[in-house]
């Protein structure tokens, strides 16, 4: 398939695209699995080989939001992910996942 499935909050940061996300405490924290852009300053908190990094929204350069969809026999649904055969897709609308035999 070779395309990346983006959803969600990123932004640039220092140069580069992270993930974006909020703690439990409401900070805003920074996440990538790219270990060639971050410094001593991000941590890999589970050993998990995400490294995070809590910033200032005044640090972020770009903050922007990523929404993947897909249009199949004339509705427009979500991508969610993909595997190496299929793209796994989803809508909150009952008659549209009707129409397209979508399962819950």
């Amino acid at each position: 398939m070779g395309r990346t499935i983006k959803n969600g909050r990123f932004c640039i940061y220092n140069g580069n695209e992270f993930k974006v996300n909020r703690d439990s405490d409401g900070n805003t924290i920074i996440l990538t699995k790219n270990d060639k852009i971050i410094d001593s300053t991000f941590i890999d908190k589970n050993g998990s080989g995400v490294y995070s990094k809590k910033v200032s929204l005044e640090e972020i350069e770009e903050l922007y939001r990523y929404a993947t969809y897909a249009v199949i026999n004339n509705y427009k649904v979500n991508v969610e992910k993909e595997n190496e055969e299929y793209y796994f897709v989803g809508t909150a609308d009952c008659k549209v996942a009707g129409a397209l035999g979508l399962q819950r």
